[in-house]
């Protein structure tokens, strides 16, 4: 089992209906946590436990994602996609291919 990953926002109210926006920022605040930006795909597929604890006001929203083994964060962020998962515009452009510099 590779790296866990968790996020818990609150709900002020008991109501199921109520919960959505905790459920979006738990959701949200585990997607920075274990992916970097634009690979929020990698989520595809992949099992997310959601667990609700009552609070003084409403209830506590948790997110827990267990991330595949060998899925490590580089220091960028980035978590390796591998085969099957390439996209269209990940060759990027020398940056300094074509560009004036001042003499």
């Amino acid at each position: 089992m590779g790296k866990q990953y968790r996020a818990t926002a609150e709900a002020n109210s008991r109501n199921p209906q109520d919960w959505g926006r905790a459920m979006a920022w738990a959701m949200s605040d585990l997607s920075t946590q274990a992916l970097a930006d634009d690979s929020h795909e990698r989520l595809f597929g992949e099992d997310l436990v959601l667990r609700v604890d009552p609070t003084e006001q409403g209830v506590g929203i948790t997110l827990t994602w267990d991330a595949p083994e060998g899925l490590e964060r580089t220091d960028t962020g980035a978590i390796p996609m591998g085969p099957g998962h390439a996209r269209d515009d990940d060759e990027v452009a020398d940056p300094e291919e074509g560009a004036a510099h001042p003499t």
